[in-house]
């Protein structure tokens, strides 16, 4: 093997073991007595930027921002032009923030890891919220919706259609799925986005539940 092959691959090895060093995901879990519903997950997947993460409603949000990332700590400076500081450990990142000296623990957790990377995106157009709905619906309201006539779907304006105005915060003027969605009051657009799902239900054979048990 000549010299110049070995120092290449000895040199690729190298960036492979500096890139394990850096990357990773850690996530951090409200306790009992905090209000707060959200779990938060800081994923680290180059060497110039973040990705902070939130599961609320079974829906998942990405905010990506530019960081100085080294490894034993990362910089990042918020939206708010804050910088936050995370010092890595062995299986945490520990966040403090300048202003407050506060610190949170952020642990490794592959439960966490799946959860996150299987929860639906928080849509941002209509076809991202179908996509949504099929996975936050069980197999039986599935079933159910499917089975309705179309003229009934209106009886599930306080329901359904509630949950949907809440959870994809239609209530928003700037909620791009309601523009998505024709614009207009919230109401009409959750009513709208239940006659999507309904439509495209009826291409669907029974549902079947993921349990893997029989129908």
């Amino acid at each position: 093997m000549s010299v110049l092959r070995t120092l290449s691959l000895l040199f690729l090895a190298i960036c492979c073991a500096k890139a394990e060093d850096i990357s990773g995901a850690w996530t951090y879990l409200p306790a009992e007595t905090e209000s707060e519903q959200s779990t938060y997950r800081i994923v680290i997947r180059s060497a110039k930027e973040i990705e902070n993460q939130t599961l609320s409603n079974g829906l998942r949000r990405t905010e990506v921002f530019p960081a100085k990332i080294s490894k034993d700590k990362v910089e990042v400076t918020d939206s708010d032009g804050q910088t936050v500081i995370f010092l890595k450990q062995v299986d945490s990142l520990i966040l403090q923030k300048s202003s407050t000296k506060e610190e949170t623990q952020y642990k490794q957790s592959k439960e966490w890891d799946k959860r996150f990377e299987d929860a639906p995106v928080f849509p941002s157009n209509r076809i991202e919220a179908l996509a949504a709905l099929r996975i936050l619906l069980g197999a039986d309201e599935l079933n159910a919706l499917r089975s309705m006539k179309k003229t009934d779907l209106i009886s599930l304006h306080l329901g359904l259609g509630m949950s949907i105005r809440n959870m994809f915060e239609l209530w928003s003027n700037e909620s791009p799925l309601l523009a998505d969605l024709g614009g207009g009051h919230p109401d009409g657009a959750s009513n709208r986005l239940i006659e999507l799902l309904w439509e495209d239900l009826q291409n669907d054979k029974q549902i079947k539940k993921p349990t893997g048990k029989k129908q």
